[in-house]
């Protein structure tokens, strides 16, 4: 079974947790200093998660799909 993608999407999976994690003990501290920084404003966490998310599966899938149509025989006759 072919898993295109696997290990890079464990890590944006990852980082993103962790990022969200950091990020909210940054904005707790930050409350103090800023005026109407909310810690979970939760439009903003989705919009980066969502567009995070879309642009680690296009960095993974669209090389995928370009290397999946080359001919294996041709590139080594080539080589």
């Amino acid at each position: 079974m072919l898993h295109i993608g696997t290990p890079g999407l464990r890590a944006t999976a990852l980082g993103l947790v962790l990022g969200l994690a950091m990020a909210a003990a940054v904005l707790r501290t930050m409350r103090s200093i800023l005026f109407g920084v909310d810690v979970y404003d939760a439009p903003t966490i989705v919009v980066v998660v969502v567009t995070l998310s879309v642009v680690t599966i296009l960095a993974i899938t669209l090389p995928a799909l370009r290397v999946a149509t080359i001919d294996p025989a041709k590139t080594l006759r080539e080589e």
